[in-house]
């Protein structure tokens, strides 16, 4: 499976002027996935899985995600981290929340969980940066066998490799 990245939401601070495009396989990235951490929804925190789709595990700082990305075969890893979320970057466009469930909507449309997430995802590009390694983020829901859309969340002059 092939997927097409590029930027088209604001770039973060630093950030080229162009967009950043690439075309990743999924084989070939290392993917964090948000996941609520509290009842209250107001805490998150990551969720690393295998290629079978099994929890491989749950590291608690931005620096324990980027050893165990380090420590992962250099194939799964060469394009960097890719964050998966069903609300961090997601546009409210109709094609986006008429499917989700209402829980999901729920989480969306939450200030708590979506600050929560924000801090979660800005403090793994903070550590990102210093450690040199790309981050990416899912701007659609839908990524699994079609193009999907990617936005570089790291600063590419610190990140990406010429």
């Amino acid at each position: 499976m092939v997927l097409l990245a590029f930027s088209l939401l604001p770039s973060p601070a630093g950030a080229a002027d162009k967009p950043v495009t690439k075309r990743l396989r999924m084989d070939e990235c290392f993917n964090a996935h948000t996941n609520v951490a509290a009842e209250t929804l107001d805490a998150a925190n990551w969720m690393i899985f295998n290629q079978q789709g099994r929890l491989e595990d749950m590291p608690e700082t931005p620096a324990a995600l980027i050893a165990l990305y380090r420590a992962h075969d250099p194939k799964r890893t060469r394009n960097g981290v890719i964050v998966f979320s069903n609300t961090h970057s997601i546009p409210d466009e109709k094609k986006e929340t008429e499917s989700m469930s209402p829980q999901l909507t729920k989480l969306y449309r939450l200030k708590a969980w979506r600050d929560a997430e924000n801090k979660l995802v800005e403090a793994l590009v903070t550590e990102a940066n210093k450690e040199g390694v790309p981050v990416w983020i899912n701007t659609t829901r839908y990524v699994g066998n079609r193009v999907a859309t990617f936005q570089l969340l790291t600063d590419p002059k610190l990140t990406l490799k010429k």
